[in-house]
Formats: structure tokens, sequence, C-alpha cells
């Protein structure tokens, strides 16, 4: 049966072999491992601002007309998690007298500028946006939605888009947490290396420039993944570690003890840049996406799952999906998460790891059942990122956001919330 990986595409994944020859062609010359594709030298980013106002509306048409006050008092918070609502770290301004804001010293990424009003006033503006398009089956996500959210690109590549392979995400300021299969060959050989890896965070879109670009400092392979058996064989996971940490908001793991999290039936969201037409076993994926795509797939049990896999899904196993088929994860979202609700916000469930084809029916995706391996995560990075336990946060009576990609020592200015009285 042939059991399907969902990393490195063939449309992608000659760049992997073509980067891995190319720096032993010139290791073999005496280019010190790479020449010029050695880690650069970390450089300090310069810090910019955002900034803008809020204005009532007084005729609702959603811009700011002469005549128009200014509002005082308005909340305005920087949505670090992107769940809606002000938690305890994230950055807050009140509007002065005249009803300016401003953030000040931020470091180049991608923010959710996002207001509050009292109870009695409604937002004119931001208008909310459509989403487009269709991971398969799936939408584009929400620009800043899932800011831990990681691509993992070669280094060789400067077009992200190119150049990623597989998926990750953000669990510390220094560590990402992503499959195993992603660094090795269909021969079981490793062909990804810290110097051959760049990490993409803070953005959803796979363009030159866009977002924080890293090169990785380590990679660490569970040591009891078998790159021989593949993925079937199970322990598809591994932590790699930046460079330099990071200012993005982290994503915590499900827990031994939290089983609830994943019971069958639970809704959790899938997320990858991979391929969105469907693939069956002989068939080649297409239409790779410049935007993060999300989907909602179902948690089924174990059994289930190993009904069509012939019982090849172990405990450490996560399976979702419809019977029916038409949304899954596919070629190039590997390593990339599976998020289940958890107290205020998302915790990490399951890992992409592979599959039948994809989005076929009867044949559910599977991921590395993430709450199997917080021993393995805790033997590398410390104590294992936990769900933060539930704190008091700010409801508002209504909220609304504008989308940043803040470039260093960029001023990034108009940003005005209009809004009216009920």
């Amino acid at each position: 049966m042939p059991y399907l990986s969902r990393s490195l595409s063939p449309q992608k994944s000659w760049w992997i072999f073509w980067g891995f020859s190319l720096m032993l062609m010139v290791s073999a010359c005496g280019g010190g491992g790479g020449g010029s594709r050695s880690v650069p030298p970390v450089l300090v980013p310069s810090t910019g601002r955002i900034e803008g106002s809020h204005f009532d509306d007084l005729n609702g048409n959603g811009l700011r007309d002469p005549g128009e006050p200014g509002l005082p008092g308005i909340l305005t918070f920087l949505d670090l998690n992107g769940n809606g609502r002000l938690d305890p770290g994230e950055p807050s301004v009140t509007s002065d007298a005249s009803g300016n804001f401003r953030f000040f010293d931020l470091p180049p990424g991608t923010y959710r500028v996002t207001a509050t009003l009292p109870p009695g006033r409604v937002f004119t503006t931001p208008r909310s946006g459509r989403q487009l398009e269709r991971i398969v089956g799936g939408s584009n996500a929400p620009a800043g939605a899932f800011p831990w959210m990681v691509a993992l690109v070669l280094a060789g590549e400067p077009d992200p888009f190119q150049g990623q392979f597989c998926g990750g995400s953000l669990i510390t300021p220094e560590w990402v947490i992503t499959a195993a299969h992603c660094f090795f060959d269909g021969q079981g050989q490793q062909v990804v290396n810290p110097q051959n890896l760049d990490l993409l965070l803070g953005t959803n879109r796979l363009v030159v420039g866009s977002g924080q670009r890293i090169r990785a400092a380590q990679i660490v392979v569970n040591p009891s993944y078998n790159p021989q058996r593949g993925e079937p064989g199970g322990n598809d996971i591994a932590l790699v570690r930046l460079s330099r940490p990071v200012f993005f908001p982290t994503l915590p793991l499900v827990q031994p003890n939290q089983t609830t999290l994943t019971a069958p039936g639970t809704a959790a969201t899938i997320l990858g840049w991979g391929a969105t037409q469907p693939r069956t076993p002989d068939q080649e994926p297409s239409g790779f996406a410049r935007d993060l795509q999300q989907a909602t797939v179902p948690i089924v049990s174990n059994a289930e799952c190993n009904v069509p896999y012939d019982g090849i899904i172990l405990d450490s196993m996560l399976c979702a999906g419809f019977p029916q088929g038409g949304v899954d994860t596919c070629q190039a979202d590997s390593g990339g998460p599976l998020v289940v609700p958890s107290g205020n916000g998302l915790a990490l469930a399951g890992i992409t790891s592979f599959g039948i084809g994809c989005a076929q029916p009867n044949f559910f995706g599977v991921y590395t059942r993430v709450s199997s391996f917080s021993g393995f995560v805790q033997s590398v990075i410390g104590s294992p990122p936990t769900p933060p336990s539930p704190t008091p946060t700010v409801t508002p009576a209504a909220t609304a956001a504008f989308t940043v990609n803040l470039i260093g020592g960029e001023v990034v200015s108009g940003l005005n919330f209009g809004s009216r009285a009920q």
C-alpha cells in the first residue's frame, strides 16, 4: 500500500537535492561548506512604529470626513495570539484627547492591531474582508490569525514559495516543532541540515521579503524515528532551534493528561502551504499555495482510522478528516500543525505526517500525536510549553482589526478606526 508523506513535493523537492549537491561541490572546492550560503551575521533589526486614530463616524460611511471628531479613551492593542481579546502581556494603549494612538519600538513582523469599543458603539471601519479561494478543501487563513505558523524553506532559494517544503509551529522563542521525515529523502538519507535550512516566520504569504527569515542552528530528530521505515514507523517528530530568538506568539502543546482535547469528533484546524488539488496514489498533487491555507476537520478514533489503514495506526498517531474525503492536508503540508481549542486559545495536538493520497474517501489524514512526545520535547528544550491557565480577559462589546506587515524601521500610519453610536 503506497503510504505517502506530505512533504517535499515533486515540483519543489528537487531544490533539496540541488542545494545539497551544490553544498557538497562547493565544500569539495575549499568553499568552507557552502561559501556565501553559510550562516550570515546576526543583525539587530531596527524597530518601527504603528499609529492611527479613532473617530466618530457621524455619517457612517467608513471615512473620516471634515468635522468628525476624534474619540479619546478607546482601547487599542496588539493581538499577538490572534484570539481577538486583550490578554496579559499584549501591548495596549488608549487613544489620547484627539483620538490618536501609537505603538513604539516594534520589531519587524506581522501585527494584528485590534480596537475595542464600549457598549453602545459599533465599528464602521475597517470593514471585514472576504476570504478567498481554497491545504485541499480549505481557504486562505486570515492575515495574522496564526502568528506561530512557520514555513521550512531551503536556504539556497531566495523565493520562499519555491523553497518551502514543510511547515512547523513556533513553541518557544527559539524552537520550532515539525515532522522528522521533512529532513530525509526517500532512501532515508538526511539531506536537510542547519546549514541549508531557513525558517520563515511572521507571514501568511510566501513572497520575497515577507516575514522574518532566520537560519536554523540545530535540528533534533526524535531518536526513535527510523528514516528507513519512514512515517508509518511512527515517532515522526523533530525540533529545530533558530539561530536567534524571535518576538512572536508561541503555540502551547496538548499534554498527556488533556485527553478530552483530542476526543473523536473534536473540530480541529489544519494549516499549510501545500497542494490544494486532491492527490490520489497514482497522481501528483498540484495547486501549491502562496497564501497559508486553513481548514476544519473532525478528529476520528484510531480504531476507525485503522480500518482503511490495515492496522498500522499507532497510539502515538492521531487521525482527522471526513469519511467522504474532500478536506485534508497534502504534500508540502508535512510538519505543519493540527490545532484544537484549549481554554481561551488553541493548542498543538498533531503534526502533519502522512496519508493515502490526499482527501481521498475513507482515508483520513494521519498526524503525530503531540501529547505522546512531551518527554522528548522536555529533554530537548526543558519544560514543555503548556496551555496557559484561564485568566481574566477584556471582553469588548465590539472589536475590529487591521493587519500590518511591519518592516524594520518603518512607520505605519493612517490606521483609522471609525465608529458610530448605535
